[in-house]
């Protein structure tokens, strides 16, 4: 068994950006994970910028891992006996891939702001069309299919962290 539950939130206040859970294999799994839901969440509302940036919390049976980046937690619960290197590659899998959705959006929104204002490079404009139609190509997901250290595709990550930042700016 891989990955179980996989937050991504703010540092500053613990606002939950993304959440993905895996439902456990037992009787009383809605129970169990809500437990551990709960627990995650304490951790995030725990976590400051001062917190290390890289920890390992065990929990009964599982294991709570996360790596804080650019004031951003990612956290992800797993069996105790997941190894701890494949964790954190997971983990520093999903930085990479934020970051790398966030700096393209970024680019993209300069390169339509500066063509609005007349100051972009006609031969190289960036369309919003060319977005969408990049977007079509790669599934909905601006990074394409990725899979994560436990083989599975996380489809929506980047598009829902954009939604979740751009709530956060306004």
């Amino acid at each position: 068994m891989g990955v179980n539950l996989c937050f991504i939130a703010r540092v500053a206040d613990g606002m939950l950006l993304v959440a993905s859970t895996d439902p456990m294999r037992s009787s009383d799994s809605q129970e169990t994970m809500d437990v551990y839901k709960s627990q995650a969440k304490q951790i995030l509302a725990g976590l400051t910028e001062r917190s290390p940036s890289k920890c390992s919390i065990d929990s009964g049976p599982f294991a709570f891992h996360y790596v804080i980046s650019d004031a951003v937690v990612y956290l992800a619960m797993t069996p105790k006996s997941y190894p701890k290197r494949a964790i954190f590659r997971y983990l520093y899998l999903d930085v990479s891939a934020a970051r790398e959705a966030w700096s393209k959006r970024d680019r993209v929104a300069d390169d339509q702001r500066n063509l609005a204002d007349g100051r972009g490079d006609p031969e190289f404009p960036v369309e919003a069309e060319d977005v969408a139609l990049e977007r079509r190509r790669d599934g909905g997901d601006r990074r394409g299919a990725r899979r994560g250290a436990d083989g599975r595709v996380h489809g929506a990550f980047a598009a829902d962290v954009d939604v979740a930042r751009k709530r956060s700016r306004l």
